[in-house]
């Protein structure tokens, strides 16, 4: 057993209100309404506070002996988890940041190949401010030259589109009579190994239409 350490073993505690006056009975004034208690000073309490049973202890002034807390296990250092080393987490910052730039550089390409407005802009006004300063230095008419630069630049700007598209379908056709050509060629090959009256047809047909552009060539 052990004395409560709330109450100190008084077994009550202080509620900080405190008993009516003995004299006036809690009114504060004596037989007369115009005269205060002189017992209270005409407050209307006494000096002697209201407690109440100890809330820990229930009025007893004891406990019992507090359970002494066991301390928690250490585990061992075995059973940790290991942190990464610094160099699997080097290496992997590397490849995340060769991983990134690889694809800043992809994305970077695809616009530019996609979309080159910004570079046949550049053109078309550096042709047509070329030409306009020509102008300009054999005529010194500004409006005039302001006018046909800014006409150049528009046909230029046209014409360097129209050109891009152009270009682009070539090449795409190339790329398909290309295919054709080389599948064709291997299907002609396979063909005349397995003895295909169809191939062997197909490759004089060749044959004599080559003769017949290397002469007149």
């Amino acid at each position: 057993m052990a004395t409560c350490p709330v109450c100190s073993g008084m077994c009550e505690i202080p509620t900080g209100r405190y008993q009516p006056c003995y004299s006036c009975g809690g009114r504060g004034y004596g037989s007369s309404t115009d005269v205060p208690c002189m017992a209270c000073g005409g407050s209307g309490t006494s000096t002697q506070e209201i407690t109440d049973p100890c809330y820990h202890c229930h009025g007893t002034g004891i406990i019992d002996d507090p359970i002494p807390a066991s301390r928690p296990r250490q585990s061992s250092p075995a059973s940790a988890p290991k942190p990464p080393t610094p160099q699997t987490s080097t290496l992997t910052g590397k490849k995340s940041k060769s991983t990134s730039g690889g694809n800043a550089a992809t994305q970077t390409r695809s616009a530019t190949k996609d979309k080159p407005d910004s570079l046949f802009a550049i053109i078309a006004a550096i042709f047509a401010g070329i030409l306009g300063y020509t102008h300009f230095e054999q005529t010194q008419n500004t409006t005039e030259s302001l006018f046909m630069a800014a006409i150049l630049f528009v046909a230029g700007y046209v014409a360097l589109y129209v050109l891009y598209f152009v270009v682009k379908l070539a090449i795409e056709l190339l790329k398909i009579i290309f295919v054709i050509v080389f599948w064709g060629g291997v299907a002609l090959v396979i063909g005349n190994l397995l003895g295909l009256q169809l191939a062997a047809d197909i490759t004089v047909y060749l044959e004599a239409l080559w003769r017949l552009i290397s002469a007149n060539f």
